[in-house]
């Protein structure tokens, strides 16, 4: 222990992963480049869900950064039984792992959620930490700040926003939610890192288009591989499906343009697919990605593929790509005779100076002492 660095816990309460173990999602990347970001000010430590916890002890590299990893008891496992009540028993599962974080707060001057979702802002607005004097200060990393809920709508924003009071400092990885939390703190999901993404900008485009990462159900695939019945242009699919009877289904009734392949790719390839391809399509719903950013969405300016996604998630993170309205455009818009054009102005326009590693390691470290220095 060094007494004289500020202690910072990294946490991750919300482990998913499959009936395996394997994990989903990019969680253990964020991990390791936040690790990175703050290693050298702050003695670290992380608080983990099983899946994830198993998987920094598997990677010494990444171990090496922390002076304790704290497993907490829960994975949420997004395959397989996905009846109500076992999504109401995940939910106290999740409440389960934040209260373990609760316990930790004491000894620690900072506590960095670095992944979070609705319901800890809920668990904050029934338990919250300003009324419990807890020595540490807390950080929440946040993708959205707006949550859908049909009739309940409205409910759940004011849990969120009552929630909201216990926390320090917000950091958001979508401009568009800063505008709307004052005194919060932007900072893309991604760094760039000329040393690493460089070599992948060098790879040849193969006129291809590539749907990457967690296949979960809010990823309009349907009507995408539908839309490529109506493309001369290959679509590779290719991600873990949290239903993997979903990406059978789909492997059965795509044109043979299509791939899809229901597997985790190793980081190496997920980088050489995504900058060997010319396009990268994110086809979300909307309404559950409203003012959301995404890590794809931003990796693809680093690497040169240019992002086709819906052109409210591009608007919203100012990202320069192909927007639409509806997957059934794409075919008229990959038909574009001015594509070729089209394109080379889009990669014109990519700013990679507003995602430079130094700049933001140094404005986050800044914050983050200033809310250590809070504590003492």
């Amino acid at each position: 222990m060094n007494p004289n660095k500020n202690r910072l816990l990294l946490v991750d309460y919300y482990g998913t992963c499959d009936q395996k173990g394997a994990i989903y999602g990019h969680s253990m990347k964020a991990l390791g480049e936040y690790a990175g970001m703050t290693g050298e000010e702050f003695e670290l430590s992380a608080a983990l869900a099983p899946c994830y916890a198993d998987y920094v002890g598997q990677h010494p590299e990444l171990a090496a950064s922390f002076q304790r990893v704290h497993r907490l008891t829960f994975d949420i496992v997004e395959e397989g039984d996905q009846s109500i009540r076992r999504r109401i028993a995940d939910k106290f599962h999740l409440f389960h792992n934040m209260r373990e974080v609760y316990d930790l707060m004491d000894s620690y001057d900072i506590v960095w959620f670095y992944r979070v979702d609705f319901f800890l802002f809920f668990y904050y607005a029934l338990h919250p930490l300003k009324r419990r004097h807890y020595r540490a200060k807390t950080a929440c990393l946040i993708y959205q700040d707006y949550f859908t809920g049909g009739k309940l709508e409205g409910v759940l924003q004011w849990f969120y926003r009552r929630g909201c009071r216990s926390v320090d400092l917000m950091i958001s990885t979508s401009r568009s939610v800063t505008e709307h939390l004052p005194g919060s703190f932007y900072m893309p999901d991604f760094t760039y890192d000329a040393a690493k993404y460089e070599p992948f900008r060098k790879l040849t485009k193969e006129k291809r288009a590539v749907c990457l990462g967690a296949m979960s159900p809010y990823k309009r695939l349907e009507p995408l591989v539908e839309s490529f019945r109506l493309i001369p242009m290959e679509l590779v699919i290719c991600g873990k499906f949290y239903e993997p009877e979903r990406a059978e289904r789909l492997s059965e009734n795509a044109p043979r343009n299509v791939t899809v392949r229901n597997e985790v790719i190793p980081e190496e390839e997920y980088y050489r697919l995504l900058a060997g391809s010319r396009y990268a399509i994110l086809p979300y719903d909307m309404i559950q990605y409203k003012r959301r950013s995404s890590g794809i969405l931003t990796e693809c300016t680093f690497v040169g593929t240019i992002p086709v996604a819906p052109k409210e998630l591009l608007e919203s993170n100012g990202i320069p790509g192909i927007g639409y309205q509806e997957l059934s455009d794409l075919p008229g818009i990959f038909a574009d005779p001015e594509r070729e054009k089209k394109d080379l102005e889009i990669l014109s326009e990519t700013d990679l100076s507003a995602f430079d590693a130094a700049g933001i390691r140094d404005a986050l470290v800044r914050r983050l002492k200033a809310l250590a220095a809070a504590t003492s």
